[in-house]
């Protein structure tokens, strides 16, 4: 009887993947996206990703944004925006004589270098997720481009001021055609950021002009609010015959009032351009600055 021959084993070979490419987070082979910088798989897009890029643009979900970042940076955010009006406030206060062009100046000045710090420490809280946001940071990217960013500002305010001189929507429309002008300025290399921004807009002007209504809410209450206390008591003062012959400290009061609630009360309406921006990204997820 022969002996039994030995069976000859074949190498195993695992069988061969359909990608080409593997996960540059888990190694896994599967279908990539490069949008948020490294290529990721679906699964760890879903764990790395903020739940406000991966949501949609709806009102709902831009609302739901802001609340977000409000929860995420909107305290220092509201300290920042109040030191930065409060000097110019008191200045008012102090002095009614002010010269408008010089409040004019100081606040197109502050306001928007202030909007884009709140927009990076937005940017910081979208891309890092549970870290902690980098005040220093987003000052430092802010300062490194800050006469770009106020010159693009400036066009953008003096195009929708003419659109808005023709007729009320053409302007409302053009505003919401440049609502990523800054986000755009600050955080990427784009030598036309209006027109990108009037690109990439399209076909979410509504739903952004319906959210920003909503976001500036907390604005028109605060302000109305002030107002009308302001108006009751000129009235009772003048009903009891005590209004004083100088220029009455209600405008004074008014003003510095005024210079401290509407940053805070418009942080909303600041961020609304920050959820938009993350959702409709077309460069690399990582910080530019």
């Amino acid at each position: 009887m022969d002996a039994e021959q030995p069976v000859e084993t074949l190498p195993h070979f695992a069988a061969p993947s359909p990608f080409e490419r593997a996960c540059e987070r888990c190694g896994n082979y599967a279908p990539l996206s490069a949008k948020y910088g490294p290529e990721l798989c679906a699964e760890c897009i879903e764990r790395t990703a903020h739940p406000i890029v991966r949501s949609g643009t709806s009102v709902g979900d831009l609302l739901s944004g802001v609340f977000q970042l409000l929860r995420a940076v909107g305290l220092p955010a509201a300290i920042l925006v109040t030191l930065a009006g409060l000097p110019i406030a008191l200045l008012e206060y102090a002095v009614p004589e002010l010269p408008f062009f010089v409040s004019s100046l100081w606040g197109f000045f502050v306001t928007t270098s202030f909007d884009m710090v709140v927009l990076h420490l937005a940017w910081q809280a979208i891309v890092r997720r549970e870290q902690r946001v980098a005040i220093g940071e987003a000052f430092s990217a802010v300062g490194r481009s800050l006469g770009t960013l106020l010159g693009v500002r400036f066009v953008a305010n003096l195009v929708t001021l003419l659109f808005t001189l023709l007729l009320i929507v053409p302007g409302v429309m053009k505003a919401m055609s440049l609502l990523l002008v800054m986000p755009i300025a600050l955080h990427e290399n784009n030598g036309d950021a209006m027109s990108s921004s009037t690109q990439r807009m399209q076909g979410h002007r509504m739903n952004a002009f319906i959210a920003c209504c909503v976001a500036a809410a907390p604005l028109l209450l605060a302000v109305s609010s002030l107002v009308c206390v302001s108006v009751v008591l000129a009235v009772a003062q003048n009903v009891d015959g005590t209004a004083p012959a100088a220029p009455s400290g209600f405008e004074s009061v008014l003003g510095l009032a005024l210079g401290i609630v509407i940053p805070v009360t418009s942080l909303p309406l600041t961020l609304v351009p920050a959820v938009l921006y993350a959702k409709l990204q077309e460069t690399d997820w990582s910080l530019r600055n």
